[in-house]
This record gives structure tokens, C-alpha cells and sequence, in this order.
């Protein structure tokens, strides 16, 4: 009994009754199916696992298979590259020789035909000096 002072009343504090937690009754069925839940979910588990190891396993592979090819194809590569250097060079070099053979050709050519031109100038420059020089020496024996 609580005295509420001011007033002077007693009031009674009611307790409460917590409910009564009621456990079903388990029988021999109910622990065969939870054993056979736990068995369902260990079972699962265990597939999840494999299934994973065996995932991981596979990208493994795959990831050394995709590795070995890279690698295998850089080097083929490599070697690739360096045959096509090696045929540049020779082909570079072969060029660089027909080039110099096409410019010495040409080169007599053109001294040919320019000389041929110039032959007959030649002939009349000689000419005029050879009457030149006639002059002067006529010219001398007058004097």
C-alpha cells in the first residue's frame, strides 16, 4: 500500500502478470524434421562451398590458359615484328641501290643529250676562234 502524501489516499499497486510463455510440445516428428533441415542446409552449404571452390578453380585455368596465349602470342608477335624489320632493311637496302642506279642513268643521259646539244655550238665556237685567230695572224703579216 502506497500513501499518496497530499492527499492522504492509499492506492494499491496492482502488480502485472507477465504472460505466460507457452512452449509447444515437441514430439519425436518436429526433432526429425529440424534434423532434417539442418542436414538440408549443411548439405547446401557444403554444395555452395563446392561450387565456389570449383569456380574460382576454373578462373584459375582460365586466367593461366588466357596468360600462356598472351604470351605466347607477344612473343609470336616479337618475332613478327623483328622478321619485318630484317625484310624493311633488305628491302630498304635494295631500293637505296636501284635509286642510285636510276640516278646514275639518268644523270649520263642527260650529260649525253646536253653534250649532243652543245656539240654543234661547239663546232661554231671553234670556228669563229679559227677565224679569229686567221685574222690576227693575215693582220700580223701586213703589218
Amino acid at each position: 500500500v502506497i500513501i499518496d502524501a497530499p492527499n492522504i489516499i492509499p492506492i494499491v499497486e496492482q502488480k502485472r502478470e507477465e504472460p505466460e510463455i507457452i512452449e509447444p510440445e515437441v514430439n519425436e516428428k518436429d526433432e526429425k524434421m529440424k534434423e532434417l533441415l539442418r542436414l538440408q542446409r549443411e548439405k547446401e552449404r557444403k554444395e555452395r562451398e563446392a561450387a565456389i571452390k570449383l569456380q574460382s578453380f576454373w578462373r584459375l585455368i582460365r586466367t593461366r590458359l588466357i596468360f600462356k596465349f598472351k604470351l605466347k602470342k607477344s612473343k609470336a608477335t616479337k618475332i613478327q615484328s623483328f622478321w619485318r624489320m630484317v625484310r624493311a632493311r633488305i628491302q630498304y637496302k635494295e631500293n637505296l641501290e636501284k635509286r642510285r642506279a636510276i640516278i646514275l642513268i639518268s644523270s649520263s643521259i642527260r650529260g649525253y643529250q646536253i653534250r649532243k646539244a652543245y656539240l654543234p655550238e661547239r663546232k661554231e665556237y671553234r670556228y669563229r676562234v679559227n677565224v679569229m685567230r686567221e685574222m690576227v695572224s693575215t693582220e700580223k703579216t701586213y703589218l
